[in-house]
């Protein structure tokens, strides 16, 4: 069922992001992060393309102090 999901993933649509943009993404686990873009990588991880980027509290886009990385396929929206 994961290699359904994450085919699911990978075919989907992704926002066109920068560096500099605010995404909102789905981590492994589930939940929800807010980042600003740091780097745009096409190799990010395992071959597959993704970003880096700072987390940001969601309520009011202020920076939590984490580091954060994802795959273009869990950005969720582009928020600014």
């Amino acid at each position: 069922m994961r290699k359904i999901y994450e085919k699911y993933l990978i075919e989907r649509k992704v926002p066109n992001y920068k560096v500099g943009s605010i995404i909102e993404y789905e981590t492994f686990g589930g939940g929800i992060r807010v980042v600003k873009v740091t780097g745009k990588e096409d190799d990010i991880k395992n071959g597959r393309p993704g970003f880096s980027g700072d987390e940001l509290n969601p309520k009011t886009l202020k920076p939590t102090g984490v580091d954060a990385w994802g795959y273009d396929y869990q950005i969720k929206r582009l928020v600014k």
